[in-house]
């Protein structure tokens, strides 16, 4: 995600009337809830084969 463009989410969920308990931008959410919704094994697995080690 380019820089500018989390500043832009960060900052814009910073200026809603009741700023939420825990700032997370949407390309992030599947990340953040992957454990609790018993999806983090799959989710880690993803990102390894998206990203291989060098």
């Amino acid at each position: 995600m380019p820089l500018g463009d989390f500043i832009d989410e960060v900052m814009a969920l910073f200026a809603r009337p009741e700023t939420p308990a825990e700032i997370v931008v949407e390309r992030a959410r599947a990340l953040r809830w992957a454990e609790r919704e018993g999806r983090f094994d799959q989710t880690v697995a993803m990102l390894s084969e998206h990203n291989p080690p060098d």
